[in-house]
């Protein structure tokens, strides 16, 4: 009984620290990728624009950046 007793606390010792390994590498593991997405995010925002919106043809673009359109009266030409 003795020897049985020990065989099935060293089988429950082993399965515990797997199980525990597991849990902290998967903690570990959701931590970094939350840190990459949030890396990511943060990185990936353009500066905002407001946009014009021209008179004759009622297109938007960003302040600058207007381009000539085939109108005669286009006022960007």
């Amino acid at each position: 009984m003795g020897a049985g007793f020990l065989v099935v606390l060293a089988i429950l010792a082993v399965a515990y620290f797997a199980i525990r390994g597991r849990a902290i590498r998967f903690r570990e593991q959701l931590q970094e990728a939350l840190r990459r997405a949030t890396e990511r995010t943060a990185t990936n925002q353009l500066p905002m624009e407001d946009m014009i919106k021209c008179p004759t043809c009622g297109t938007y673009s960003a302040p600058g950046q207007q381009r000539a359109c085939d109108r005669v009266d286009c006022p960007y030409r």
